[in-house]
């Protein structure tokens, strides 16, 4: 709670835990501690959120899995652990992690990089401990540390402590780091004492850096007991001695064995890393790697684990994780916010941070005059407060015009920035045309016209594979026959949204019209005859000659059309009745097809005949139930392959439905359910959900329907 305090630590980042009162527990007890604070950070949803675990005195340091001194183990430092949860890695807890086939040590993905710690990006916490022998050691540790630990660099020093009788083996290599750390630090200005005599280094003072062979130093007892260099240590100061258990304990008295870097926090060192277990020297943090991230601006937990490779091992850092060094005071900062574009309601926008100091980072959902004007702190407390870190990510559910701010804070000062931008509403779109049937001897031409409020872009694609254009109302000419689906995508700059249309392009219109379109004569007795007028029209917009009429089909013979001469003229818009008759010689069902020739300028058309011989006129014939109620037509064009029209007529108003069945039957859509008075009617059915093949529609009206057959190709 110290370090709560101290850290302004918001409370819902605080996880209490009930564990063991030891320092070593088996993986039962581990697994109960890792459910605890899984269940935490997923309940608060923290779990990707943070960046980094601090585990405090009592959190036991080991997992003590019975297998100890093996390169196989399965123990584990509990921190070691806790890096893991939640994530990718999480699958190697409790596992033999150290080494892989082939000889090659399984490293974690931010060893010996040189970048900032992001959990999304690395998969895994960073996590330290805090710690001592007593929490008055925690206590003033803590007050030694934190962010931008200021440092006089003429005065401070890393001591880097060789054994010169370790240099065999692997033991050689980490001699070496130590030369190797001793050159990165000087090349950067830094004061180095590397010592390669036998001689243990003690009483330095104004120490920032510190590494040595601990008690594994031949000498050290020659010159100090415990191996306690009895160093001055500066604030922010951190060390690293080669020490297979120098984690083992923080208990006062209880000293025996290897040296413990609970000595060195007792001293006056700001953090350290150390073992719990039998680390193997493979797995020794990289000293060279370590001080050099340290003086490069990067916080402690972040350098301790750029320089330790492991996973799932040994390894423990006590310290505050944040805690890094300056040598002199940064700039004021000045940020800056990179430029939003406006953006739809419900697309997540992310907000970056640009030109900012190594400092902290928070957000608010106010303008900066708002935020300052509520005063500090401007951390979470601040009641326009929303996050922290160089971006964040915002939810839009609802328009308007927002501003967010972003504040830079240093050991200088703080600065701020803001930006603006729209979250716009989702485009209701639409557009009309002029004709959604055209006819190619008449240019085949449609204009659309965009219906969008608040569009701003058009992007058009006219359906037949070349057509497109992107103003508002386009003017747009087919040269080929067919069904073409239109498509327009619409956009306001932030939102956009996809409408189609169908458009049926036929090679020339109609010369004739016949009112009703097809002549249904339902059940006609034996040897009696019926009589069906229909009207003829001529719509070609000039004089027109039907030459001849003729049927044709299989029952042509029952049909027949007295009284009328030809040639026939009509003049335009002129119109002429015919009475065309129906008597079966013999009961069954009779279908016929009126052929009518015009003039060699217009094109044939055909009206089809439907008729059914019975001896009781008043029965029921379901083929052609109740004709003179309506009439569905053969759908135009079949076969087809994305769209095609449904006309019926109607001559009688009720309950209407139009329903889509595959050729066994099963329903496989309805197209239409409503209450419709006489009239003629179209539908355009696009079928480019469906598969290729024959399907079957049915139009029923009221208790009666009518069955036709479809084809889809591809």
């Amino acid at each position: 709670m110290y370090f709560v305090q101290k850290r302004n630590i918001p409370a819902r980042n605080v996880i209490h835990v009930q564990v063991p009162a030891k320092e070593r527990i088996n993986d039962t007890e581990f697994e109960d501690l890792r459910a605890q604070i899984e269940n935490y950070l997923i309940r608060t949803n923290l779990k990707d959120s943070l960046n980094y675990l601090v585990t405090t005195k009592g959190v036991p340091l080991g997992v003590n899995r019975g297998d100890l001194g093996k390169t196989s183990s399965k123990s584990a430092s509990v921190d070691s652990e806790l890096m893991l949860i939640l994530d990718t890695f999480r699958v190697q807890i409790g596992q033999a992690t150290l080494i892989v086939p082939g000889g090659q040590i399984r490293a974690h993905p931010y060893f010996s990089r040189n970048e900032r710690f992001n959990r999304n990006r690395f998969h895994m916490y960073l996590v330290t401990r805090l710690t001592g022998l007593t929490k008055e050691n925690v206590f003033s540790y803590i007050d030694r540390s934190g962010p931008f630990t200021l440092v006089d660099k003429a005065k401070a020093k890393f001591i880097l402590d060789m054994d010169p009788r370790r240099s065999g083996g692997g033991y050689a290599r980490y001699n070496n780091n130590l030369s190797a750390a001793a050159t990165v630090l000087k090349s950067k200005g830094w004061n180095v004492v590397l010592n390669t005599d036998s001689v243990f280094v003690t009483k330095q003072t104004d120490v920032l850096g510190y590494a040595s062979w601990g008690s594994n130093d031949h000498y050290d007892h020659l010159y100090t007991e415990k191996a306690r260099p009895k160093n001055t240590w500066l604030s922010g100061s951190i060390a690293e001695t080669y020490v297979s258990t120098s984690a083992r304990n923080f208990q006062p008295g209880k000293e025996a064995g290897q040296s413990r870097i609970a000595d060195l926090l007792v001293e006056g060192c700001t953090g350290a890393s150390g073992y719990v277990f039998e680390p193997f020297t493979v797995a020794l943090a990289w000293v060279q790697i370590l001080f050099d991230r340290y003086t490069s601006g990067y916080n402690l937990a972040e350098s301790y684990y750029m320089s330790m490779p492991t996973m799932s091992w040994m390894a423990v850092v006590v310290g505050d994780p944040k805690t890094s060094i300056i040598t002199s005071y940064p700039p004021l900062p000045s940020p800056s916010i990179m430029a939003i574009n406006d953006v739809c309601v419900n697309d997540p926008v992310i907000l970056r941070s640009q030109n900012t100091q190594p400092g902290n980072f928070f957000w608010y959902n106010a303008d900066s005059a708002t935020v300052k004007a509520a005063g500090p702190p401007y951390d979470h407390r601040h009641p326009n407060f929303i996050g922290e870190g160089a971006w964040i990510t915002l939810k839009t559910d609802v328009p308007g015009d927002f501003t967010y701010s972003f504040a830079n804070e240093n050991i200088t000062g703080i600065g701020f920035a803001e930006v603006s931008f729209q979250v716009k509403s989702p485009l209701n779109a639409g557009f009309t045309v002029s004709a959604d049937t055209v006819y190619l001897n008449e240019s085949g031409l449609v204009q659309f016209s965009d219906t969008t409020f608040g569009a701003t872009s058009w992007n058009w694609s006219f359906g037949d594979g070349t057509g497109t254009a992107s103003q508002k109302s386009p003017v747009y000419t087919y040269s080929n026959p067919g069904t073409y689906t239109v498509q327009l995508e619409v956009s306001n700059g932030a939102c956009t949204t996809t409408v189609t249309r169908m458009i049926v392009v036929l090679a020339s219109r109609p010369t004739l019209t016949f009112t009703p379109g097809n002549v249904f004569f339902g059940n006609v007795a034996v040897s009696n005859k019926a009589q069906k007028m229909v009207n003829v029209r001529n719509i070609s917009g000039g004089d027109l000659t039907i030459t001849s009429a003729s049927f044709t089909g299989k029952g042509a013979g029952a049909f027949g059309l007295p009284s009328v001469a030809f040639p026939v003229t009509l003049g335009a818009s002129e119109s002429v009745d015919w009475n065309i008759t129906f008597a079966p010689p013999d009961t069954g069902e009779y279908r016929a097809t009126l052929e009518i020739s015009i003039d060699i300028t217009q094109t044939a058309v055909s009206v089809d005949l439907f008729g059914r011989g019975v001896k009781n006129p008043s029965g029921i014939d379901e083929v052609y139930t109740a004709p003179d109620e309506f009439h569905l037509e053969q759908n135009f064009p079949n076969p087809f392959q994305s769209a095609t029209r449904i006309s019926y007529e109607l001559y009688r108003e009720g309950m209407v439905s139009v329903e889509i069945y595959d050729v066994f039957g099963r329903k496989v859509m309805a197209i239409l359910g409503k209450y419709q008075k006489p009239g003629t009617y179209t539908i355009v059915f696009d079928a480019s959900h469906l598969s290729a093949g024959v399907y079957l529609y049915k139009l029923q009206v009221n208790h009666r329907a009518q069955w036709k057959k479809m084809t889809i190709t591809r």
